[in-house]
């Protein structure tokens, strides 16, 4: 039987484990349009299961999933997805499925909406430099990642990620 957005709902706001992100991956696009706003409750939940050990990957593969067909759900709470996303990227322990579902993410947000980083107001206050530090680390997960396929596709981000670097290495 297959779960609709109410049970989602409960679940996202109970209990936080590794089965209500495994929802994800079966919701249909009428209950994806629905988790509007709930982007926080997903991020808290897989940063629970994180610190647990669980093995994230499924949920991982699920949420780059759901970015790629439905990238406005996570522009609510940024603040809380950006760091989290970049915390799993870097994890040394985790595996190569996980940082690269990790990536495909943190990109399919940057190619939905490049400013929206600039834009939010927590980064703003913090000096405006989120934006270049945000390329400049993608620029240097991307090159971590084996797959030449993935360094090919994103070789233009690499490039966007070095020019603030070096203008400002020059003044």
């Amino acid at each position: 039987m297959e779960e609709n957005f109410e049970d989602i709902f409960e679940k996202l706001n109970g209990e936080l484990g590794l089965e209500t992100l495994q929802l994800i991956d079966d919701l249909s696009d009428e209950d994806a349009d629905n988790l509007v706003g709930f982007a926080p409750a997903m991020m808290r939940c897989l940063d629970e299961v994180l610190k647990r050990g669980e093995d994230i990957s499924h949920a991982m593969v699920a949420l780059a999933e759901l970015v790629e067909d439905n990238p406005e759900l996570f522009l609510e709470g940024l603040h809380e997805t950006l760091p989290l996303m970049f915390k799993i990227a870097m994890a040394d322990d985790l595996g190569q499925v996980i940082k690269q579902s990790t990536l495909s993410f943190l990109l399919d947000l940057i190619h939905y909406c490049p400013f929206m980083f600039g834009m939010e107001e927590g980064y703003v206050k913090a000096g405006g430099n989120y934006r270049r530090r945000l390329l400049h680390e993608l620029a240097h997960l991307l090159t971590e990642v084996s797959e030449e396929q993935w360094q090919k596709r994103y070789a233009a981000l690499d490039l966007l990620a070095q020019i603030p670097l070096y203008h400002y290495e020059v003044e």
